[in-house]
């Protein structure tokens, strides 16, 4: 899934049995503290931990 948030883009891997239309707008939320972040240039790994807003 591709979603853009403000001038970001972000992808992300959502697992269950949810089906999104394109540009339709969804609320997310992350929880847990297994999240990893990837650089879009090179594909490595940024981060992996818990996000905290």
């Amino acid at each position: 899934m591709k979603i853009r948030v403000g001038n970001f883009l972000l992808t992300a891997v959502v697992f269950g049995g949810v089906v999104y239309k394109i540009g339709q707008k969804v609320r997310l939320s992350f929880s847990g503290e297994n999240i990893m972040l990837f650089s879009r240039e090179n594909g490595r790994m940024i981060a992996n931990g818990e996000v905290k807003l």
